[in-house]
């Protein structure tokens, strides 16, 4: 129920680029969710990307430390998104954006994922 396995993860760059180039957006302080719906191909409802740019964090270390708390947050929460795709029968493809130039909590993170996933739930 909690896990994230490689087929859920979007790593076919073909993908990512239509993501970044046809996808709408959703931001939220401190984080940007950009999604688009994508042909049911196999029986993944959701591909996730998240994203933590070298411009706003410089260290790798505090960099992995954000993708941990977001990838934490977003496995306890997904559920509901899954839910909801599963009764709409579509596939969304997305990408968690961290925005802040400091390094969060993962409360607030926690906090903001949450947020972030029902708004995006509103919106599709």
């Amino acid at each position: 129920m909690f896990r994230f396995p490689k087929n859920q993860k979007l790593c076919n760059n073909t993908d990512i680029d239509e993501l970044f180039a046809q996808g709408a957006s959703i931001s939220l302080h401190s984080f940007r969710i950009v999604w688009v719906y994508n042909e049911n191909i196999n029986d993944v409802l959701i591909q996730s990307l998240i994203v933590v740019p070298k411009k706003r964090i410089k260290l790798a270390v505090q960099r992995n430390t954000i993708k941990r708390c977001i990838r934490q947050s977003y496995r306890s929460r997904k559920f509901k998104l899954e839910e909801h795709l599963k009764n709409q029968q579509k596939q969304i493809n997305f990408a968690i954006i961290y925005n802040a130039h400091k390094v969060l909590s993962f409360k607030d993170i926690d906090l903001k994922i949450n947020l972030m996933i029902n708004r995006l739930i509103k919106t599709l």
